[in-house]
């Protein structure tokens, strides 16, 4: 059995291990996408995007503490997605100012190996990479172990490489867990960490949900954390029921995680368990894809008073929100590039072992440290303040 489908099974059949220890934001996961989100922002202070079509001031970034002799090397995709130039952007920034000599390069899965060869050709001390392809960076990693440098995977983890050191990314379970919690501050039965507000309901409010294909890797996450964690108490208490029944295992899935199968799916459910006047008050999804789905069913019905939350960061999510959308929740990636930062300073000065962490993720050859960043919960009213504000997008970017 290869080590992501034993942690698809972890996730399937550990839910326990997995929600005690989410209490400290710290467990086992599987891959991208613990520091609380809140502490690690303050520590980003006001934050650059350089990805747009009318450049936008240079970030002020909060310095990382202390400073380093050395040099790191970056290694990112080339795909044009306005995350990798902030990340980029935010790593230069970040570690020139704590003295450390830096390269960013984007590259594309076919030529990261070559760029990340030459880096070490170069002579650099610490690569802070991130995979356009996680099947990939065999040969340049190994290049790397053998040389002697150290490697932060960023976001992303090569599953198939050695020489990785660390690996920086978003906790994943955060992302199911905010997405149900989204959904329960909408409805009033709690804040959006998720915290009970006492408000007695008279009558359960009926919700679904929405997962992505069982195949994928994070589907089980998303369920535990979501159903069997944020959701649960709710669920337990009477307060919120499952109107279609579908709630158990697989029953949630969406096959292929297509808007396609979302839509066919939602409006199966709206046939079947609502066509007596029953009242839909929300659906917790696990992508945008899969909501754009939910959502357009809910708009072929006409219910447009139905709360929809779901993960993701893309312009056009963001955009949806209070159009049909009522939250999202994502991970800043200079957040995890401050992280990122943090970590190559700590390997130049040999401190690394003094750093939070969270547990090991497995790849196909082994498993590897991690330093998870916990994900936050974006709404409409928030939107200004944790988007715009920040930079991640701009307004006219958002329309």
């Amino acid at each position: 059995m290869h080590d992501r489908e034993r942690n698809s099974r972890v996730a399937r059949d550990s839910c326990s291990v997995i929600r005690v220890i989410r209490g400290d934001r710290e467990r086992t996961v599987v891959r991208t996408r613990a520091l609380v989100a809140l502490v690690v922002m303050a520590g980003l202070g006001l934050a650059g995007c350089s990805a747009t079509s009318t450049p936008l001031p240079s970030p002020t970034l909060t310095p990382l503490e202390g400073t380093a002799s050395g040099s790191v090397g970056v290694v990112l995709p080339a795909s044009g997605e306005p995350r990798w130039t902030m990340a980029g952007d935010a790593l230069e920034s970040l570690l020139n100012e704590a003295g450390v000599t830096v390269t960013v390069d984007y590259a594309d899965a076919a030529d990261q190996d070559a760029r990340i060869e030459e880096l070490i050709a170069a002579d650099v001390d610490v690569l802070i990479v991130t995979a356009a392809d996680e099947q990939g960076l065999v040969d340049g990693l190994a290049t790397a172990e053998a040389a002697g440098v150290d490697v932060i995977a960023l976001d992303r983890l090569p599953i198939n490489a050695v020489g990785v050191d660390f690996f920086v990314a978003p906790d994943l379970y955060g992302f199911g867990y905010g997405a149900g919690a989204a959904a329960t501050a909408a409805l009033g039965l709690s804040d959006e960490q998720g915290n009970p507000t006492g408000v007695v309901v008279d009558d359960p409010f009926r919700i679904e949900v929405f997962g992505a294909d069982t195949d994928d890797w994070d589907y089980w996450f998303f369920y535990n954390s979501s159903v069997r964690d944020s959701l649960a108490a709710y669920l337990e208490s009477g307060d919120l029921v499952v109107g279609s029944g579908q709630i158990d295992g697989e029953d949630v899935a969406t096959a292929d995680g297509s808007r396609e199968a979302a839509q066919a799916r939602m409006t199966s459910i709206l046939e079947s368990s609502y066509a007596d006047g029953e009242k839909l008050s929300a659906v917790v999804t696990a992508s945008a894809e899969v909501a754009d789905g939910v959502r357009a069913a809910l708009a072929d019905s006409g219910r447009s008073d139905v709360i929809v939350t779901t993960v993701g960061d893309d312009p056009a999510t963001i955009r949806s929100l209070g159009n049909g959308l009522d939250a999202t929740v994502f991970s800043d990636i200079r957040v995890l590039a401050r992280t990122a930062a943090e970590t190559a300073v700590a390997e130049l000065n040999g401190t690394e072992a003094a750093l939070s962490r969270t547990e090991d993720y497995f790849t196909n050859t082994g498993s590897v440290t991690t330093r998870l960043v916990w994900p936050e919960i974006v709404t409409e009213q928030s939107r200004q303040a944790k988007i715009v504000d920040t930079w991640y997008y701009t307004a006219d970017q958002l329309g």
